[in-house]
């Protein structure tokens, strides 16, 4: 419905509320509250609050106040980073939006929620853009913002689109995360200090060193206490996200898609359409990570069924392929649970190692004489789903198809970018070159039985410039990848894809509203994969996060480590293996087999759990739940990758349950021997209130590096 453009907007979902409201007309509302709920308000209430927050004119400032909105606009004395950056073809830059028409509405979806349409034009010129933003409030309170830009008559360059959102003073310290290939998703602190706290990506991909969840709060705040603000991007190309400090009573943070010079221009009647910032409020980061995993379960084309337990065969095999081989690891597979058999890369054109093959998306004759079918036929016998990896973005010059169309390749016309992994991107945003790939891709799903494409992205994109055109193309090449893997499930019902860029390089939500699994991290060494998917699954709920036990010493850190204890730390995701099972002991055969089995039994329970964690204090030592959202059990899984300071390990303590009810803890996996057992472990179980777990604790096993203990925890009434 319309709203009148100087009514205050006041929603509330999910123990949050916002508050915006416009100083005249025809200016841009502004933001006067995110964060706890304030309850029913009247509009008499609602009118003296915003009187209530009006502040003093102070010496050496315009007459008047500056005005926060959710697209920061510089004409109204905003001395920050501008929520727009919009430049007409004759130089004139937009500095003022004015207000047209706002409307409100209910969304009806699984989501349900509110959302807010705002539709301004160039105050200033007849013929400059009408910009719409939209803001969608979600039931579980989780926010998110975009814009779509409209050239009317005059022709414009689109230079930002940075929605942000205000926090209060006392958030006065900023988290995000750091990291490379192999090491995804650590954390980083620091104050909250004047000034702007920037993180870009110019990589073409989301990366592995993105921060990917930005969050602010009082210091140290944790998993379980203090209010936090955060923020992401849903985007897979260049991005900006930040927070940032001004000298009025003003703190806000927020981003964006990071547009190059020239890479966005709209001629009449164009538009481009930002990507989604989301905002997410609520005390502790537990809360945060619920709003992101319950904005992803509730995605309309999600998967419902159970996740199948799936082998990788990459580590197994690498390239060395042949059909005796991967036959007898199927079988092996089949024999231990495994539902899914992925085979990974190698398999197609000239591709015996990375330098050579990619683009030329048809089986290697050399490799594979009668085809796949062999192979698939074998694993559908055996009961399991075959998938199969590509990376469809890419394209080595030594490629059939590079030879043939070397003006598909991203880079200046009379140059090549720098390679990476003997490989460069090929430029999906040309139409032709777009074509052939899905026409590739279109004719091995049509002639084998594929449910499951592993889509990788292993290189960054250097010079993306198109030479269909001559323009900078990371937004077009993102846009144009959404759109190929949407367009092959449409053709396809029932066709997986999981993310995957070197590991963990591609997670975000504007890749995740398509794919239905990420692959968390290229290094699957339980030890480094405690902090990787702990940072991975503040953005990722555990049904999507890919974790897979490999071979007893990690290939990508020589670290060895028992199989329980790589199990313990797969257990918390969407399990699979990836070890080569022809090797492995029949001993360790028969408990692989039990393994799966186990995970198989709390698989639904994982993929609708919340997910809690508690903020130990114990050097190394984590201790992730998962509870249903009755309360009535949870599964945690404590692991430790380092030795403890104290001696013996301090207390455990199991979070989020509910606080008056009684449970009983008990084992779910016999304990490795190397821990040193309480007696509540030796005799099996222990029972105390959900209150008692979570403010007492009970008495923890000490830890050695590399061991692991998994609960079951039930209510008892």
């Amino acid at each position: 419905m319309a709203a009148t453009k100087t009514r205050p907007i006041y929603l509330r979902h999910g123990g949050v509320s916002l508050l915006l409201a416009a100083t005249s007309p025809d200016a841009l509302p502004q933001v006067l509250h995110w964060g706890n709920d304030l309850g029913e308000l009247e509009s008499d209430e609602i009118a003296s609050l915003i009187s209530a927050l009006t502040p003093p004119e102070v010496s050496d400032q315009i007459n008047g106040v500056p005005s926060l909105t959710l697209l920061p606009d510089p004409s109204y004395a905003w001395y920050g980073t501008p929520g727009f950056s919009l430049t007409l073809a004759d130089g004139n830059p937009v500095t003022r939006l004015e207000v047209v028409d706002i409307e409100t509405s209910q969304i009806e979806s699984d989501r349900k929620g509110s959302v807010v349409l705002i539709t301004a034009e160039d105050a200033d010129r007849g013929d400059g853009p009408t910009v719409k933003i939209e803001l969608e409030m979600f039931g579980s309170g989780l926010i998110r913002i975009r814009a779509t830009v409209a050239a009317r008559e005059a022709a414009l360059a689109v230079g930002a689109i940075t929605p942000l959102l205000p926090v209060p003073q006392y958030a006065d310290e900023v988290m995000d995360f750091v990291g490379r290939h192999l090491r995804e998703r650590h954390e980083q602190r620091q104050p909250f200090s004047l000034g702007t706290h920037l993180r870009e990506s110019r990589r073409g991909r989301t990366s592995m060193q993105a921060p990917t969840v930005l969050a602010v709060g009082p210091k140290d705040f944790g998993y379980r206490s203090g209010e936090v603000w955060a923020t992401h991007i849903g985007w897979s190309g260049d991005q900006r996200i930040l927070a940032e400090r001004v000298h009025t009573p003003h703190r806000v943070i927020g981003g964006g898609e990071l547009l190059h010079d020239g890479e966005v221009n709209l001629e009449s009647g164009e538009e481009y359409t930002s990507p989604w910032t989301y905002f997410a409020h609520g005390v502790g980061l537990d809360t945060i990570a619920a709003q992101f995993h319950t904005f992803l379960r509730t995605r309309p084309d999600r998967v419902t069924r159970p996740r199948p337990v799936t082998l990788n065969t990459w580590e197994a095999v690498y390239f060395d392929q042949n059909l005796t081989d991967l036959t007898e690891l199927a079988k092996n597979a089949a024999a231990v649970g495994v539902e899914r058999f992925v085979l990974d890369d190698g398999w197609f054109g000239s591709r015996r190692n990375d330098a050579a093959g990619l683009g030329d998306w048809t089986v290697s004759s050399e490799v594979w004489p009668d085809g796949l079918t062999p192979l698939v036929s074998t694993v559908n016998e055996l009961g399991m789903e075959f998938g199969l990896w590509v990376e469809p973005e890419m394209i080595n010059p030594d490629s059939a198809l590079a030879r043939k169309h070397p003006e598909w390749i991203l880079g200046r016309e009379n140059r090549d970018p720098i390679l990476a992994r003997n490989q460069q991107v090929l430029d999906l945003s040309n139409p032709d070159a777009y074509e052939h790939i899905k026409s590739a891709l279109m004719d091995l799903l049509d002639e084998y039985p594929i449910t499951y494409l592993k889509w990788d992205h292993n290189r960054d994109l250097l010079e993306p410039i198109s030479r269909a055109n001559g323009r900078v193309a990371t937004h077009f090449q993102t846009l144009a990848t959404y759109r190929l893997m949407s367009e092959l499930k449409c053709a396809k019902p029932g066709l997986e894809i999981e993310s995957c860029s070197s590991g963990g390089g591609r997670i975000d939500l504007g890749v995740m509203e398509i794919c239905d699994r990420v692959w968390t991290s290229d290094c699957i060494d339980p030890v480094e994969r405690v902090q990787i998917q702990r940072g991975t699954s503040l953005l990722v709920p555990p049904e999507i996060l890919g974790a897979h036990i490999g071979d007893a010493r990690a290939h990508t850190t020589g670290r060895a480590t028992t199989l329980d204890f790589r199990f313990a730390i797969a257990f918390a995701g969407h399990l699979g293996i990836e070890c080569d099972l022809r090797g492995v002991s029949a001993e360790d055969l028969t408990k692989l087999r039990g393994m799966a089995q186990l995970w198989k039994q709390w698989r639904y329970h994982l993929a609708n759990a919340k997910q809690v964690n508690a903020d130990d204090p114990e050097t190394g030592r984590s201790a992730v739940g998962f509870v249903n959202h009755s309360g009535d059990r949870g599964l945690f899984i404590v692991s430790s990758i380092a030795t403890s300071e104290t001696y013996p390990t301090d207390r455990l303590r199991l979070v989020g349950l509910d606080d008056d009810r009684q449970y009983e803890v008990s084992l779910v996996l016999e304990p490795t021997d190397d821990l040193k057992l309480p007696p509540w472990i030796i005799k099996g179980k222990t029972t105390a209130s959900g209150r008692a777990l979570e403010e007492v604790g009970i008495a923890s096993p000490t830890f050695m590096p590399g061991s692991a203990l998994v609960l079951d925890v039930r209510a008892l009434d």
